[in-house]
């Protein structure tokens, strides 16, 4: 992540393993795909930056695929997770 970028703030968090401070806003569940025990689901997470000293709590927009399989207890679990975009922190 380019430290002088658009994302510094986000940099500087990944560069002292701190990771920020933020709540999620929102999920939305987009596309979900089934393949005997296995799904992939596209989430859309609006995620809300609690940093001390925000001026406003900026917002960021975050894609995630999740990979989940159906278990022996008859439920889906998450098996793995993947950032698949980032639409930037908006005021």
């Amino acid at each position: 992540m380019d430290p002088t970028g658009p994302f510094a703030q986000l940099a500087e968090h990944q560069r002292r393993n701190d990771p920020p401070r933020t709540i999620l806003a929102r999920r939305a569940v987009g596309q979900i795909s089934v393949a005997g025990t296995t799904a992939t689901v596209v989430n859309q997470e609006t995620r809300s930056n609690q940093d001390a000293g925000a001026v406003t709590p900026d917002q960021a927009i975050v894609c995630l695929i999740d990979i989940l399989r159906w278990d022996a207890a008859d439920r889906w679990l998450i098996v793995a997770s993947e950032q698949a975009g980032l639409w930037g922190w908006a005021r």
